[in-house]
């Protein structure tokens, strides 16, 4: 007020939605979906046009990072244990281990990782149980947690495919948008970006932008400033943490 500017307000999840924008400029995007995967969100979002956005499915319980970090707390990795469950997945062998992916056949958009989580637990549990009884070897260990890594790994990737897949197909988007810290694993790009391959749609990204940051609330004020979307009121102006559908 004091200065006479514009103010544009952003949600910080809207930063997340609109990240990988950063290297397309001029017309606003329209029909898009926006995957959004992070510690304390998976969500999917379909906009037909910046600022009008619908949410078509979410986790019911826990999110796609959360139990990432969780894997990691029950085999004693440490935290942040998203990129360490990562880079142990990569020695270890997917199919080795069966794991269950909720609500893979759910005729709706939402997600699970609740089940996963727990099937994990006693997964872990059996383990410990019969390495106290029996005894095991150093590299025996090593192979139960590689593998269980990489099937958790998969487990999500499966989940999160299938619903973007099935919301593709559904609302027939022209570009698929990635945003929140768990796409900083590459592994999961990946699936994400084989899954959208053969389909007629756009998958930009900016993998420099994935985790929480400065840049992609300049992404979302620079879409917001083209349509001249300002403030009208400030006094009635207020944070709001979580991005309203």
């Amino acid at each position: 007020q004091e200065w006479h500017k514009p103010l544009i307000a952003i949600n910080h999840m809207e930063g997340h939605l609109l990240s990988s924008l950063i290297n397309m400029e001029g017309s606003d995007p329209s029909m898009f979906i926006s995957l959004l995967v992070s510690g304390g969100h998976t969500q999917l979002v379909f906009a037909k046009k910046i600022g009008h956005y619908q949410l078509l499915g979410q986790t019911l319980d826990d999110a796609a990072g959360e139990a990432l970090d969780k894997l990691a707390k029950m085999l004693k990795l440490g935290y942040p244990g998203g990129p360490i469950v990562e880079e142990l997945a990569k020695k270890g062998n997917p199919d080795s281990i069966k794991l269950p992916v909720p609500m893979q056949y759910s005729k709706d958009l939402n997600f699970s990782f609740s089940g996963l989580k727990t099937a994990a637990m006693y997964l872990i549990k059996t383990h410990d149980k019969n390495t106290s009884e029996v005894g095991t070897s150093f590299t025996s260990e090593v192979n139960f947690t590689t593998n269980l890594c990489a099937a958790f790994q998969q487990a999500i990737a499966v989940s999160l495919t299938t619903k973007l897949k099935k919301a593709i197909d559904q609302y027939q988007p022209r570009v698929i948008l990635l945003g929140g810290g768990v796409f900083s694993n590459l592994y999961l790009r990946r699936r994400v970006r084989l899954t959208a391959r053969p389909l007629p749609v756009f998958v930009p990204y900016a993998k420099k932008l994935f985790t929480d940051n400065a840049a992609m609330i300049g992404v979302a004020a620079y879409w917001h400033f083209l349509k001249k979307d300002f403030v009208k009121d400030i006094d009635s102006l207020d944070r709001q943490p979580s991005l309203n559908f």
